[in-house]
């Protein structure tokens, strides 16, 4: 009976680290992603692979599985190939065991066993690939025998037929002997690779979960965008929109325009702020686009959206005021899971709230609907 299952969804890291420069001063020394993965423990270590396999490996193979228990013959992570059904079905195995120092050959044996006493029995069959990935990597011993599969074969024979090997399973012989023997002496050991640690923080980078084990190593400064002295109608229409009614509103006026702000200078000052305002997080997305994953800014929003929904449907005046306590809600709003959090300034807390209402998440200052629902309020 096959142990494998299907790949569980990685658990939250704990105490996932929360600001750009991993190591930076305001927390010791600057720690490379290689040196903060040979710090991890093995649970640590078992997350990391989980985020992996769930982004990175899923991405490539048609269907992805993990071990079942003690029962795994071998196989840590199993990546198939092809689809359930077809004959001969390929897969490569994913060896990723957390380890205290760099895998040697002695620690590697009883893995090898496996791989030949279940492929010989025809459990399994053999894969396209054996790869190791390791949080410490390989030792040099070891990488000079996977760089030369006639030695390792060599080896592995000497050992086998010499001392023995004990640990890998009460079925498999610890002196080998007989057409067992020979199958070890004929299996083509040139499937089995190793991926150093550095390539495989390479491949955990492309998973949405880097970043919060990692951290940010920016390559690119924050952009400064000032607002230009035309408004931007591609860009800025619609939460110029609705500042727009929520002044008309607060001075009883229907249709109220740009041409009106000069009768009114407290709206006009007002404006010329929320367009600040507006392109200090429109500075912030790019800065998200460009140094953490793609959805950190959308989640960001989000998060404000949530944070300021209680202030946005209770009963206000007129919609200006509903603005202003959104925005200062905003102003005050904690932060606490964000990538972005330390990247946060005071015009981006107000800003945020005009790009929700031009992503039309709050769709009017004067009606309470926020997004496509609509909430009850007294000043409807």
């Amino acid at each position: 009976m096959s142990s494998l299952t299907v790949l569980p969804q990685p658990q939250a890291w704990p105490n996932g680290n929360r600001t750009r420069l991993l190591g930076s001063a305001a927390i010791g020394d600057f720690m490379t992603p290689e040196e903060r993965l040979s710090t991890f423990d093995s649970k640590k270590f078992e997350t990391f692979v989980l985020q992996w396999a769930d982004e990175y490996l899923r991405s490539r193979y048609d269907l992805v599985e993990c071990r079942g228990g003690a029962n795994d013959k071998g196989r840590d992570v199993v990546a198939w190939i092809d689809p359930p059904g077809t004959p001969n079905r390929r897969y490569d195995t994913y060896q990723c065991k957390y380890y205290g120092d760099k895998l040697t050959p002695g620690e590697f044996w009883e893995e090898l066993a496996k791989l030949c006493h279940y492929t010989y029995t025809g459990e399994i069959n053999i894969p396209n690939r054996y790869v190791l990935m390791t949080s410490k990597g390989v030792g040099s011993s070891l990488s000079e025998l996977i760089d030369a599969p006639h030695r390792l074969r060599k080896e592995l024979l000497q050992r086998w037929e010499g001392k023995g090997i004990k640990g890998a399973g009460k079925h498999i012989p610890e002196i080998l002997s007989g057409d067992f023997k020979k199958y070890v002496e004929a299996f083509d050991f040139s499937i089995v690779e190793s991926v150093p640690p550095g390539e495989f923080i390479k491949q955990h980078q492309t998973t949405k979960y880097h970043a919060h084990v990692f951290g940010i190593v920016t390559e690119k400064e924050r952009p400064v965008l000032q607002p230009p002295a035309e408004i931007d109608e591609t860009r800025e229409s619609i939460y110029i929109k609705l500042a727009l009614e929520a002044y008309g509103d607060a001075c009883n006026k229907a249709g109220y325009t740009q041409t009106d702000l000069d009768s009114f200078p407290h709206f006009k000052d007002h404006l010329a702020q929320t367009r600040i305002d507006f392109y200090s997080a429109e500075a912030l997305k790019e800065f998200s686009r460009d140094n953490y994953i793609e959805t950190a800014f959308d989640s960001l929003l989000t998060q404000f959206e949530a944070g300021i929904k209680p202030t946005y449907t209770r009963s206000h005046a007129n919609a200006f005021e509903r603005l202003l306590n959104v925005t200062q809600t905003a102003s005050l709003l904690p932060i606490n899971h964000s990538l972005l959090q330390n990247e946060v300034s005071a015009n981006d807390r107000i800003g945020i709230c005009h790009h929700l209402a031009n992503n039309g998440r709050i769709t009017s200052w004067i009606f309470s609907y926020y997004g496509t629902n609509q909430i009850s309020s007294t000043s409807k």
